[in-house]
């Protein structure tokens, strides 16, 4: 009996602070942005992932594109309206993310927006490393962030 009591106390205790914690993401959309953002570049990619066979080739480069952009102005508190790629380079600069990794990032966008409408088509092995890639550069981001 004495055990269940315990139990039932540290559940209560628990479950404050895990309330308490879900609050405190609620209120602060900045703290939820930043929280989220691995979750939400997985599920664009995820995305991409499925346009990889598809025959259009901007379809897919527009999800690692969003992907990629997501990412950035949700771990770098970046509006949309604000975003371009030399407000992601500074706000990557300031967070101290080594020059390589800031040039892995803007090449890989070069190249989306340069396949996405150029109307030419990739290769599944070039679609497959430029889906490597953005998983690369965002899980090397993250070590930064």
């Amino acid at each position: 009996m004495r055990f269940l009591s315990t139990m039932l106390i540290l559940f209560f205790i628990g479950f404050l602070f895990y309330d308490d914690h879900r609050a405190k993401i609620a209120g602060n959309k900045v703290l939820a942005r930043n929280k989220y953002a691995g979750r939400l570049a997985s599920k664009l990619l995820a995305e991409a992932r499925k346009n990889i066979k598809g025959e259009k080739s901007e379809l897919f480069y527009k999800s690692v594109n969003e992907a990629l952009s997501r990412f950035v102005q949700d771990k770098m508190n970046i509006d949309l309206t604000d975003f371009n790629i030399q407000n992601a380079r500074t706000a990557m600069k300031e967070k101290k993310i080594p020059e390589e990794i800031i040039k892995e990032y803007t090449t890989l966008m070069d190249e989306c927006y340069f396949s996405q409408f150029s109307g030419t088509q990739s290769s599944m092995e070039e679609k497959n490393q430029v889906l490597q890639k953005a998983r690369d550069t965002i899980t090397k981001m993250e070590k930064y962030i």
